[in-house]
Formats: C-alpha cells, structure tokens, sequence
C-alpha cells in the first residue's frame, strides 16, 4: 500500500494564559516561531498547523494516518492535547485575543525521554473527516496546560526547518473499472472505408476520468496482436482501411483512470466484408468484327454523389488469352485507344476503375472480346535455295500465324502438301525425300487468329545431295500365303532400306516399309491379285538417298484367304463350296420440307460396304479362323475374283457340322469392309 508524507504548509503559535500574575515567568515556549518565555503557572499555549496537499488523498482509501513531529527539548512531564478547529480560521491572522472553539481529538503525556525523537500521533478519523469534508477545516490545534514547562518541538527555524511535522498517511487507489459497451461485437459488418470501435469509461469515483487507453487487435484469430496506446480522454479508435486485411478481428480495450491505474482487459470480435464500388460495365467493343482501331470505352457506377472514377487500369490480349498487356492511366476519362500495333485476331479485354471515395479499385469487369479482322502478314522465307538433302528444313517468319500449309510443286504438279498444320512453329522438314539434281516450288501460306489466311508466297529451291551406291532389289512369287518376296542387296554398308510399291502404270508411289537392316528382306502381302505392281528399294545414309532399279511383278490366287496385318504368318485359307454376298450403302436420308407434298433426299459423302461369306472348312483351318476371330483386329480379305479388302469379322461365327465325323464345318459370318492405311 502506498505510504504519502505531507509536510507542513501555513504555520503559527498562540499564547493564552489563565493566571492572576500578568508576568510571563519560567513558561517558555517555541513552536518553530518566536521564543515565547514566563514563570506564570498554568500558561495556556497553543499552536496551529495547516497541511498542504490533503486533496491529493481524495478518491482514496485511508488505512492510517499518523501525525509526526520532533520534540526538541522538554523540561518536564507535560500533558498534551491534540484537536482541531471547528471553524475555519485564517492561521496567520491569530493574536493573544482571538477566541478559538476548537475540539480535543487526542491527550497523552509526554515525558523527557521523547527529547530527541518524532512523537506519533494517529490521527486516521480526524484526517478522514478532512478528506471527506466531514470537518470544515484542515488545522490542526496543539495544546497544552502545565506548571512552568519549558518545550519546543519542530525545530527553532519553524516547522519547515530541519524535523518538521509530518503527516503520513497509509492509503489505497479505489480499484479502476473496466470499459462497457465495446461496439462492435458480435456481428458482420460491411465497410466502406474505416471501421470505428468505441467503449464506455466507468469511473471508480465521482471525478475519475479516462486519461489513457491501449487497445490491442489480432486478425488472426488470436495467435498475434497489435498494439495501440494513446493518452486522451476518448472513448473509440479508427482502423484505416490499410489496417484491416482479413475480413475478421478480435479486439480489446482497457482504460487508465485519474490515479493512473489500468483497468482490465475487456474483449470483442466481429466479422467485416468490404464494400467495394461497382465493376465498370457496357464495355464497348464487345462482340464485333472490324477492320479498323476502334476506342474502349465503359461506364463508371459512382457509389454516391462524392465519389467518381480517378484512374483505370485496362489488360488486353491479342493471342487468344496467353499474354496481356496492362495499361494504366491516372485520368477521369473511361475511355482508351488500342494501339495499331494490334495483330489482326480476337482480342480479349478487361478493364477497372479507381474509386475517388474508396480510393480502391473496382472488381474487374467482365471480359469483352472482338475480332480485328484483317489478314496476316505474309511469310518470309528465311531458309536457302539449294538444300544438300533430299528432306530440306524450310523456315519462315510470320509474327501473326496460328497455323500454316506448305505445298510442294514440281513441273506444274503437286508433289507433298501438308494441310493445314495448327502450330505456330515456323519451320518444316519435308516428310518426304525428293529428287535428286532437280528445282521445286515451295508455297506457303499462313493463317491468323481472326482466322484469315495470308496470301500464298513462293520460294524455288534446288535439291543437290550426294547419293549413296545403288542397291539390287529381287522379287520373286510366294505361291503359298501369295505374296511377294523383296530381297535387298546392299552394296556399301551405313545404310539402311525402304520398299516402295506402285500400281503399274501410275504415278504414285506408297512405302510399304521402312527401317529395313543391311541386305534385308520383305514380303508384300497386301496386294490385289492379277495386278501388275512396280517395286523398288531405297537406301539411305545420313547425307541421302540411292534408289534401285524398278521390277514388276504379278500374283495370281486361287480360292479366299483371311490373313493378319500384323502378323502375316497367321492366315486361313477358304477353298471349299465358297458362297459371297456383297451389300453397298451411300449414306442417305430422307428430309422433309414445309409446303411440298413429298420428302427430298440428301446424300452424304460416306460409303458402307459389307460381304457375308460361307465355306467349308477342315478342323484346323477352323482353328485358324477362329484364332483371327481372337486377335480383334483388321484383317486382310483376297480371292481369285481379285478382291482384295481390308474387313473385320462382325459379329460372331456361326458353325455347322457338314459331314459328322469327317472334321468337316461349314462357317458363315459377315465381313465389315474398314478403312486401312498401308503407306508407312
């Protein structure tokens, strides 16, 4: 508990005597003011003391007040009354005559031996009284009545010299009380800007006041705070909108009263959602197709009469969302101009605006897209003339390609194209080999976004490589599975083999294989009977190619054959009571027209085409075709009508017993014709 220490303030002494000799005598006196000095027994003397500063223990909790002052010297026992005034006096104006109604709060006697040393005297009631007004005055009246006494206490220089009285008082603050009505708490909020939190002060007393306040809030869930002390008799706090990033925060306050004590902490929470302008909307260009620049524009949704747009922020794209780029203005304007730098193709754009009241961005808009519709630039070649390869690399610049075609034209005749190919790449290796020591046309063209094509350019181009020794090819009838078979002979070695085949007396050459080892072979099963082919054998090394002299050869067959296109060593042959049907469709449909009587047909591009088959097999050719059945693959189907179709058996077959016990069965299903690639 705190300890105070009052010393004294205004001071005096006053004499009185009750006697019939008018003399003074032995009776000296001194209360740190004149000398006083007489031999009259019975001398009345009595002293004043005025403390300063008793306001300082209002509002507070008195456990004991004690009053200290020095006895200096002292002649005799002496009998000492201890009061106070009941009236208020002024101390300094008190002279032999005045007439004092005072009241006697304490007696004791004080003997000799207390010379030298503080006498105590408890005075908690009477200062009590002071504090609390009970008793009108703060003077504090010595007296004392005795036979020619000789005392002085609080020191010859008066009683702010060396010893002077003291009044100490043992007290304790009036406890703060924490803040109420914290505001808000509990509840969502949404803000446009700042968030206010306010609290109520409670005093402890009548004439406490909040002096400081420190306010500590956490946005995330209470695992970190922040601190915030102000000195200032006011009740609420402002959160800046930069503060407050979560969208929830724990907060709570305590108050620092008149006597400088804390209150506790009081705690509250709430949850915030921001207001936000509006996005800008009616973007213009948006669902359009030109050829010209046009100017975005939008509208801005002002939140009130205050607020208005101060700056924008604007993303375009101009390949389809991949790349943007922003654009940002400090401006009122809701208005910008795309660059013509733009490449022809959809543009995709977006914009925000900067609120002058939030002073915050808007939400994006949505996206608005249109179409800059003009074509490409055309490509530039940007490989060479003469290439030293038979498959040249041809590269290109084209800023604006999504896609390209390329065609290859030898005296007027199409050679390669490739189709459209969408890629950006600029550059193509020529996926097939071409001629040795002749001049070809190169035309390309490329497509942008929009999509528009380029025009067509061309470039000639002279292909001069060094070839590699000629192979020997032979050809000989396999009568067996008819087919084929290619022997290689390779002169040199570093090279590896390919088969072409043709149609006799056609142009078109198709590779039947590839990757084929030094002096290897192949057979050719996927041939028509009784038709003339042309085949020949190309090596190649890593500089080019040598193609070997071209041979023809026939194949005649008799009776059916189902063989594997993956495995040609797996095959049956149908040779008994063989019975065919074939059934052809051209897509078609029927389409009725409002106002004619009679359905239009329409005919499609697509052709089916389809054989049920009938034979009598042996066991083991039974076996075969079933195992065919098993591999659910397509197959390859030739008889000695020349037919010759790529099929997959559908359905299931069906199986009857022809002669029993002969091993005998007749088999029927139907034979799907599929499309089939052979070029490799």
């Amino acid at each position: 508990m705190p300890i105070m220490q009052i010393t004294t303030g205004e001071n005096n002494h006053y004499d009185r005597r009750y006697t019939y000799d008018s003399a003074y005598g032995a009776l000296q006196v001194q209360i740190g003011g004149a000398y006083q000095s007489g031999g009259v027994k019975n001398a009345v003397f009595r002293g004043f003391i005025r403390f300063n500063g008793l306001t300082q223990l209002q509002n507070k909790v008195i456990n004991r007040a004690t009053l200290k002052f020095h006895l200096d010297y002292l002649t005799e026992l002496l009998t000492l009354r201890i009061g106070h005034v009941t009236s208020n006096i002024n101390i300094m104006s008190i002279n032999s005559s005045s007439g004092i109604s005072w009241s006697i709060y304490d007696t004791r006697n004080i003997a000799t031996s207390n010379v030298g040393q503080y006498v105590n005297v408890v005075l908690t009631g009477l200062i009590k009284d002071f504090v609390n007004g009970v008793t009108p005055t703060d003077i504090i009246i010595f007296h004392h009545l005795d036979n020619y006494t000789y005392m002085g206490f609080g020191g010859v220089g008066g009683f702010s010299s060396a010893n002077p009285p003291i009044l100490e008082v043992d007290f304790d603050y009036i406890q703060p009380v924490s803040p109420t009505n914290l505001v808000p708490n509990n509840i969502a909020l949404q803000r446009e800007k700042e968030i206010k939190v306010q609290w109520e002060f409670r005093p402890a007393f009548a004439e406490d006041t909040q002096t400081a306040f420190e306010l500590e809030y956490s946005q995330d869930g209470g695992e970190s705070w922040t601190k915030v002390t102000e000195v200032t008799p006011r009740t609420d706090y402002t959160f800046s909108y930069a503060s407050l990033t979560t969208g929830s925060l724990r907060w709570r306050v305590r108050t620092r009263n008149s006597d400088n004590l804390w209150s506790s902490w009081v705690n509250a929470q709430f949850t915030w959602t921001q207001i936000l302008p509006t996005r800008p909307q009616n973007l213009n260009p948006d669902g359009i197709q030109t050829n010209i620049f046009p100017t975005a524009t939008w509208a801005y949704n002002s939140y009130n009469e205050d607020d208005g747009p101060t700056a924008f922020e604007l993303e375009y794209s101009n390949d389809g969302g991949i790349t943007y780029t922003t654009v940002f203005q400090v401006t009122s304007n809701m208005s910008y101009a795309f660059p013509i730098s733009l490449r022809g193709g959809l543009i995709k754009w977006r914009v925000r605006a900067k609120s002058s009241y939030f002073n915050l961005f808007t939400p994006w808009s949505e996206y608005a897209l249109w179409t800059y519709t003009i074509p490409p630039q055309n490509p530039i070649f940007t490989s060479g003339t003469t290439f030293p390869t038979p498959a040249p690399l041809i590269t290109w610049s084209s800023p604006d390609q999504v896609s390209f075609e390329l065609e290859i034209i030898k005296n007027s005749q199409l050679v390669f194209k490739t189709g459209e190919r969408n890629t950006q790449h600029r550059n193509y290796k020529i996926e097939t080999f071409l001629e040795n020591y002749e001049t070809y046309t190169i035309r390309l063209r490329v497509k942008n976004a929009v999509p528009l094509w380029s025009e067509w350019v061309e470039q000639q181009i002279y292909i001069d490589f060094v070839q590699t020794d000629q192979p020997n090819i032979i050809a000989t009838e396999d009568t067996t599975k008819f087919g084929i078979r290619i022997k290689i002979i390779n002169p040199v070695s570093g090279v590896t083999n390919e088969v072409w085949r043709r149609k006799t007396g056609t142009t078109a050459w198709v590779r039947i294989a590839k990757n084929i080892p030094l002096n290897g072979s192949h057979n050719d099963y996927m041939i028509a009977p009784d038709v003339f082919y042309d085949y020949r054998v190309r090596s190649i090394d890593e500089v080019g190619y040598s193609d070997s002299d071209t041979v023809s050869r026939r194949m005649s067959m008799v009776d059916s054959q189902l063989m594997s296109t993956t495995n040609t060593s797996k095959y049956v042959t149908l040779t008994w009571n063989p019975s065919k049907s074939e059934k052809k469709n051209i897509q078609q449909k029927l389409v009725r027209y409002a106002g004619r009587n009679h359905p239009c047909m329409v005919w499609g591009d697509e052709k089916d085409y389809s054989m049920n088959v009938r034979f009598t097999i042996k066991e083991e050719d039974l076996l075969a075709l079933d195992e065919l059945h098993q591999m659910k693959e397509t197959l390859l189907y030739r008889d000695s009508r020349g037919r010759k179709q790529y099929v997959t058996i559908l359905g299931g077959i069906n199986i009857e017993d022809e002669i029993p016990h002969m091993d005998l069965y007749v088999v029927s299903f139907n034979l799907q014709v599929v499309n089939y690639e052979e070029a490799v």
